[in-house]
Parts: structure tokens; sequence; C-alpha cells
């Protein structure tokens, strides 16, 4: 029997779309929230559910409606607790309208959860306090599901459409071990989480999104000899994404001329060519996403790729390249992981001027008018250099959606906690996170003896039948003996990548079917990483540097 509770944050209001802070004012969606929400359940992001699955609201309008836009009417209970943080009569103001109040300063640099932003606003900790009640009233009645149907056999199902802070909270709380603060598990509107129990605990949780998480950055396609394109491997590389949910297609064009990645030998128009047969001919195309990682000295070549592609648009565009228009730049020595989780978006008033230049100008203009063009309809920032600079740059650029950054764990446990940084700082600027080189350029395939020592990968103890089957399915995998211990090097690095709650897309390179399978298997395991799993990492970077 599975026992799964579904958390879905309500579509968007106008509260969304003018950055207010409110929770108890009865706002309804906007049209386009609506419509997006229906756009989301017409692509089928939203589980099936039986016909006896118990459905839950908060009360207010917003979290009625979005039920409404998914599933219908449906029959319905509210649960008053699970409503958003009340601000009181700070509701619907924006930050800076915020900053009349004398308790401002206290209410924003607040560590200890009691300050309040005015008098009959609720404080963090009565905000969490009373979310912690309602999931209890939450789990008791998901329970009594179990319950009925413990001789049936029959899933126990129950669906709650609330708000994104009641969210962050209930999975904080459910899953302390995973690393990061309430609100590294904020879901953008309409998304969420499933949450599997076994024994009434909580033990896994897949993300609600509108795409599989593991993207496969096509940065060489098969080709039969030099030069030439195996068109049938290609068809075949996409359709191993495709047939598994994952419809995240990522291309590379870095560099002064030629195609991508791997394959600059060829002529883009060639490259684009086979993209368009392989993939835009092949399927619908509200089922997959494309995007590209363009070097900024090649955003002029961007509408010939999409005029040959044949697409109609671009998902997303992540700009490369850009650190190396600003020249040095000093690092912050306080911008550490601690000491960014602990601010918020605006900052203090002291924060350094903005870095700019004439180049970095006209570059950010070309990505605007790509935009309001709809030739792309996200545009990211692809960064590898000073994280000082980063922050510095994503306060400055409101053109940009999300960032695009290196992680994986031997950057990210290794002594100056890159990754990490990287991560926090992004998140601190509300911006979506994707992360490419998950396995380090391959290197992190072979680990080294030590380290697969260390990681029990290798040559350990071959599983027996029922353990091979019983692997093949997400549930399964986590109810195994060693508590869905990764098994391979691919298992360590996505899985790590996959436990930052706010990573959107984990994009794996390869050009091989097989290894694009493989990939989306591993994936398919996941379950977020406990201490002790990371740990057993930071162990693991040690020894490859002792091999």
């Amino acid at each position: 029997m599975l026992s799964r509770i579904y958390l879905i944050r309500h579509g968007r209001t106008d509260g969304n779309r003018n950055h207010w802070y409110y929770g108890s004012t009865d706002l309804s969606l906007t049209e386009e929230g609506e419509a997006e929400i229906k756009a989301y359940a017409e692509q089928g992001i939203y589980p099936e559910i039986p016909e006896d699955a118990d459905i839950y609201t908060t009360g207010l309008i917003r979290t009625d409606q979005t039920l409404k836009a998914i599933y219908g009417d449906l029959s319905h209970e509210a649960l008053p607790k699970l409503q958003e943080i009340n601000f009181g009569k700070a509701e619907c103001m924006t930050y800076d309208e915020l900053k009349q109040f004398g308790s401002f300063d206290e209410w924003a640099w607040d560590t200890t959860g009691n300050a309040r932003i005015v008098d009959d606003a609720e404080t963090g900790n009565e905000f969490h306090e009373r979310i912690h009640e309602g999931l209890k009233e939450l789990i008791a009645k998901h329970r009594l599901k179990e319950w009925s149907h413990r001789h049936s056999g029959k899933d126990a199902v129950s669906v709650v459409v609330c708000h994104g802070g009641v969210i962050a909270c209930i999975m904080e709380t459910l899953f302390p071990a995973v690393c990061g603060s309430m609100w590294d598990w904020l879901p953008e509107p309409g998304f969420g989480y499933a949450v599997d129990f076994k024994d009434s605990d909580p033990y896994m949780y897949t993300r609600i999104n509108d795409t599989g998480r593991l993207g496969l950055g096509i940065y060489r396609l098969p080709e039969k000899t030099p030069g030439r394109l195996d068109h049938k491997k290609t068809e075949a590389l996409i359709d191993s994404q495709m047939t598994k949910g994952c419809g995240y297609f990522e291309f590379e064009f870095l560099g002064w001329r030629g195609g991508s990645g791997g394959n600059r030998h060829i002529p883009l128009r060639r490259l684009m060519s086979v993209i368009r047969e392989a993939l835009v001919k092949r399927y619908d195309r509200s089922r997959y996403y494309l995007t590209a990682i363009v070097e900024w000295s090649r955003l002029d070549e961007f509408r010939e790729m999409l005029k040959t592609s044949g697409a109609g648009y671009f998902d997303r565009v992540s700009v490369a390249g850009t650190e190396r228009l600003y020249g040095d730049y000093p690092e912050r020595a306080e911008l550490t992981p601690e000491v960014l989780a602990d601010k918020r978006i605006d900052g203090p008033e002291d924060e350094p001027a903005r870095p700019s230049s004439k180049e970095a100008e006209a570059v950010w203009e070309k990505v605007r008018r790509l935009k309001e063009s709809g030739t792309v309809r996200k545009a990211g920032l692809a960064f590898s250099g000073s994280p000082s600079l980063f922050d510095d740059i994503l306060k400055a650029r409101r053109e940009i959606d999300y960032v695009e950054l290196p992680v994986n764990y031997r950057l990210g446990l290794s002594g100056g906690d890159l990754a990490q940084k990287y991560y926090t700082i992004a998140r601190r600027r509300y911006k979506e996170i994707l992360v490419r080189s998950p396995f380090d350029g391959g290197s992190l395939l072979s680990p080294g003896k030590e380290a697969e020592k260390i990681l029990g990968i290798g040559d350990g103890p071959e599983e027996n039948e029922d353990d091979k089957q019983l692997r093949n399915t997400m549930a399964g995998y986590a109810m195994l003996k060693k508590e869905g211990m990764p098994r391979t090097a691919c298992d360590w690095a996505l899985r790590y990548v996959l436990s930052y709650p706010f990573v959107v897309i984990c994009i794996a390179s390869t050009g091989d079917p097989e290894h694009a399978i493989e990939n989306t298997e591993a994936s398919e395991r996941f379950r977020p990483l406990a201490e002790d799993d990371r740990d057993r990492l930071v162990r693991a970077v040690k020894g490859k540097e002792n091999d």
C-alpha cells in the first residue's frame, strides 16, 4: 500500500506579482495565475489521485481556486491552521513600505523568531507553532486513511493545497536531516512536493514540477565518423529522456565559431537541423524544454539557432562568460554561507555599489530584447567566478530569472565550499538554480579505490535477484536494508546535487543513450542525503585526494 501526501502551493496572485508581504488577506488568483495552473494540469504535472483521496485546502479563495483549476469541483475540507503567516496591519505591503515601521530593523534582522513587524502580526515562532499544530492534525487524518485501507491494500492519498511558506515549514519539519534553511524548500506557485510515508513516518519526497529534475546536456551529439552526425543515435538519446519524463535539453554554444560543445567542428546550421529532425518534429512543443548555454559574445547568433531549430522559441538561455567583463573583483570576506543565510534579499544599506561595464550593459540589453521579442522565455546567468561578483550581478541585473552553476560534491565539500556559497547567494536573491557538471567532467565517476571503498561502490557484494527487482522501483529502492544507500558513483553524484531543495534542474551531459538511461535511473532512485551520507562524502573527497 502506498501512503502519500501531496503538498501543492496555490497559483499566482496580485501579491506574488507585486511582491507584497501577505498571508491572511483573502486574495484570489489572477487570470494569468489561474491560466498557468490549468496549463500545468493539461501538461500532466499533477498526480492522478484515487476517487477516495482526502482533499484539503486552507479555506482561502486562492487555495480553493487552485484546487478547482487542477481537479475540478471536488469535495474538500478546510484546514485553517495551515494558512500563511499573518502580517496584521502590514498585510499587502512591499519591503520598502515596511521600512516605515519603527520595529523594522528589529524584525528584519531578527534571529530569535520573536520579533513582530507590527503589533497584530504573527511572529516567526507563532507561525511555526501554528503550522506544527496543523501538520499534526493533517497527519492524524492521513493515518486514519491508512488505517481504513490496511486490509484492502488500496493506496492512502491526501492532497493539500496551501501556501509557499507553509509548505517550506512542513518540509523542514518532516526532513530535518536535509541541509538548508526553511526557505530552501519554498516551491514556486503551482508546484510542491509528494511525501511518502512508511509506518507513519516520512521517508522520501519528490518534487511536483513541470519537468523531471534531471536534464540532458547535449554538449556533444553522437557522430558516426568525425564531422558526420549519427541521426538514429541522436533520436535514441532524445527518446531516452522523453520516455522518462525528463524533457529538458541544453546545448552549449561557447567559443567563437562552430557548433555546440564537442561538436564545434560542425557548422551550427547542420547541428540545429539534426535537433529539428530528432526532437522538434517528433515531439509536441509543450512536452520539452529547449535551452542553451551561450557565450556572451555569441548572442548575436541566437536568432539563427532558433530559426534553424524550428522550435519557435527557446525556453531558457544561460549567458556564460560575463564574469570576464568585470575585470578583477575583490572578494568580500563576509560572504560566508552562514552569514548569507541570515540576510534578507535587500541586505544592509551599506552594500557595495553594483558592478557595471559598457560591454556588460550591452550584453544584458541584448538579453532583454530577446525576452521582449518572445525568442527566449527565461534568461539566466551561467557563472563560475567570484562569489562577491556573483552576488552583486544578481542584485544589479533584473533581467536574470535563474542561475546555472557548477556544483558537485567535490566542489561543495572541499575546503573553500564554493558550491555552498553559490547556492546560498542564489537563494538569497530568490533565483531558480540549475546545476551543471554534477560529475565534475566525469572524474567523479572514477573516484579512485579509496573513495570507492568509503562510498561502498565498485567491488561490493552483489545484489540477489529480489534486490535487483526491488531496486527498479523508487519506493523499493528506499526499502532495502541499507536504507537506499547509493550503489554507484553516478548515484552519489546526482544524490548530492538533487538534495539541494531549490535546485530545479540538474544537467548531466552525455552523448551516449545508454549513459543517459543510467543517469535517469539513478535520479529515480533519489533520496535526500542525511548527515552520515555527507560525512561519508567528505571522507571520499579526502580519499580521492590521497589516491
